[in-house]
């Protein structure tokens, strides 16, 4: 996950202007990496997370203040994930398909950063053939740092729901990852 301290200390300090600028320095790339999990191409997540920002920018003084960058990151990772359910909703369901999804990561992602770029790769495509909901859970849990209770009120599941989806897509990730093939 990005940190950019520069960031936060802006974000933390001036007006709300510059808190909200501070924000998007220190955790633009883990809002669009949780966008690009939950939308269906790039231009998408760069849409939401767009949107997310200007939503923000209308109304700054009700930006909430943060005691920690990991609040602020549980905060707008809710709220970005909130957008790009909302967006993939109101798209037609033939341009949503699973087909698109293994390709939707640009090889610029943030996630390249982790891993070689082989690896990162393998799983990106990987996350992409998980369905939706899993993705989903996995995506905030690891990229927004929401805790499954967070996870849970975000998805309007229960937790037990959002732990599970959690199990069985990281057993999922690692057969897919050890070249086992899955059997729905």
């Amino acid at each position: 996950m990005a940190d950019d301290g520069e960031g936060w200390d802006r974000a933390r300090a001036g007006t709300a202007g510059d808190r909200l600028a501070g924000l998007y320095v220190a955790l633009r790339h883990d809002l669009f990496t949780i966008a690009c999990h939950l939308t269906s191409d790039r231009a998408a997540a760069e849409d939401v997370v767009h949107d997310l920002f200007a939503a923000l920018a209308a109304r700054p003084r009700e930006l909430p203040p943060f005691a920690t960058l990991a609040d602020a990151r549980r905060y707008l990772a809710t709220a970005c994930a909130h957008r790009a359910r909302d967006r993939e909703r109101r798209r037609r369901p033939e341009l949503a398909s699973d087909d698109r999804l293994a390709a939707r990561v640009a090889p610029d992602d943030p996630l390249r950063s982790a891993a070689t770029a082989d690896e990162a790769g393998r799983v990106r495509v990987a996350l992409g053939q998980l369905p939706a909901e899993q993705r989903a859970v996995v995506t905030l849990h690891l990229h927004g740092g929401l805790t499954f209770r967070a996870i849970a009120t975000t998805l309007a599941i229960p937790p037990d729901t959002a732990m599970s989806r959690y199990r069985y897509a990281l057993a999922k990730l690692s057969r897919l990852l050890a070249g086992t093939r899955i059997e729905e």
